[in-house]
């Protein structure tokens, strides 16, 4: 017996891909086929953005011009220091160590110096 292949679709990419053998469609889904018990598509790309679109009655390949919009909404990745980059900061950080405790000393002496003990 064959099962029926559905895609279901966010207005425009393919989000999803099914069998009736394992789901049943909702009134949206959209039938393409019969087949087979398992109907798996691949919807997306490595970058986990979407491969097929639904246009028309048509399944295209989506266009870079189609994920635009979704790739510019994407945050921007943050970028960890590298090991040379937190050695230069550890650096600068001893030398502004170094020079604190020297100025904190000096004034600590000349703070002691003015003291004056009464008697």
């Amino acid at each position: 017996m064959d099962n029926r292949h559905y895609v279901r679709t966010d207005g425009i990419f393919i989000t999803k891909s099914f069998s009736d053998a394992f789901e049943q469609p909702l009134e949206t889904d959209t039938f393409i086929e019969e087949g087979g018990r398992h109907y798996n598509l691949a919807i997306n790309d490595d970058r986990g953005l979407p491969k097929l679109k639904y246009v028309d009655g048509e399944m295209l390949d989506t266009t870079e011009e189609d994920l635009k919009p979704l790739i510019d909404a994407l945050p921007v990745p943050e970028v960890e220091p590298t090991v040379k980059e937190l050695k230069a900061e550890i650096d600068v950080m001893k030398i502004k160590q170094v020079e604190y405790e020297k100025r904190y000393s000096r004034t600590k002496r000349s703070s002691d110096s003015k003291r004056i003990v009464k008697g």
